[in-house]
């Protein structure tokens, strides 16, 4: 289990193994990556501690070169950085794995890998589609995915098939993506897909979990799959019995006003025609008072005109 390895000029000694992957990207010479080992303890022992969780170091040794139309295999060695004794196995490896398929590490006791040259993935070169830096609103996201296989058949003569119910995990939620994978002859293939929100789930930004998705007895290496991006925003609805409230309060504010103005217009009305009926009124009184003092002054007049003569 423990080995030895020069990293940056400096002899580390303890857990090695090696990790392989796949990618399409290229890779630098001396590339490396930091994982964390956890061993756990096969026989309970006294006075000792029953999980170790050692840092250790990957690292690749040759050039791996960029590819547009194939899957390369990477393989990097790995070094603990303290000695783990006998009585201990590996049971876990966390880690960024930076530029390597997220899926590599599925059983960490086994001694060989899933990926051979005679069972590598087919690849799907993504070129387009409707979901990247995209925000929906809606509780079910549909999407699709476009793009071309560089073959149909492995090296181990498995064909890929059209296929439906197929999942893609997201790295943010626990809910699946459920797709249907459908191809034609000339290498054209999409997927077309639906992911379900969950009805507590408010906003989220997510990316998908792996590259590679299982289509049948094929597995298929969708390049740059991680890469892309959305967004979730659940969407804010109004509360039907107060938009219900709502509405019958606007309804009442303007029966209301509608009342308040008739009433104000009423007696304005009824303002008006006393107004108009008490001038009509007192102009009618002014006049007979005023034949009245005529009449007085006429009256005053020849009283006067008499005084005079009598004397």
């Amino acid at each position: 289990m423990n080995g030895q390895k020069e990293i940056n000029g400096r002899i580390i000694q303890g857990p090695s193994l090696k990790l392989r992957g796949i990618t399409t990207s290229q890779i630098n010479s001396r590339h490396a990556f930091l994982v964390y080992l956890t061993f756990k303890l096969k026989h309970s022992l006294r006075n000792l501690q029953e999980t170790l969780r050692i840092p250790a170091i990957c690292e690749i040794n040759n050039e791996i070169e960029g590819t547009n139309d194939d899957v390369n295999i990477v393989d990097y060695d790995c070094i603990g950085n303290e000695t783990v004794k006998g009585n201990y196995e590996l049971i876990d490896i966390e880690g960024n794995y930076s530029n390597i398929n997220n899926n590599i590490i599925n059983n960490p006791s086994k001694n060989n890998s899933n990926y051979t040259y005679e069972n590598i993935p087919i690849l799907f070169m993504l070129q387009n589609n409707n979901l990247n830096n995209k925000t929906f609103n809606n509780k079910i996201i549909d999407f699709s995915l476009y793009g071309k296989l560089n073959k149909i058949k492995t090296a181990s003569n498995k064909i890929i098939t059209n296929q439906n119910n197929i999942e893609m995990e997201i790295n943010e939620i626990k809910e699946k993506a459920l797709c249907n994978f459908t191809r034609d002859e000339k290498l054209n293939a999409n997927f077309s897909c639906n992911l379900e929100m969950n009805n507590n789930a408010s906003s989220s930004n997510l990316t998908f979990k792996n590259n590679e998705i299982k289509i049948g007895d094929v597995n298929l290496y969708i390049n740059e799959l991680n890469k892309i991006n959305f967004s979730y925003e659940k969407e804010e609805r109004i509360n039907p019995i107060y938009k219900k409230k709502s509405s019958k309060n606007h309804i009442a504010i303007i029966v209301v006003c509608i009342i308040a103005g008739v009433v104000v217009i009423a007696a304005a009305v009824f303002t008006l025609l006393y107004i108009f009926k008490w001038r009509k009124k007192n102009n009618a009184g002014d006049k007979a008072n005023a034949a009245d003092i005529s009449e007085v002054d006429i009256d005053h007049q020849k009283n006067a005109s008499n005084v005079d003569m009598n004397k």
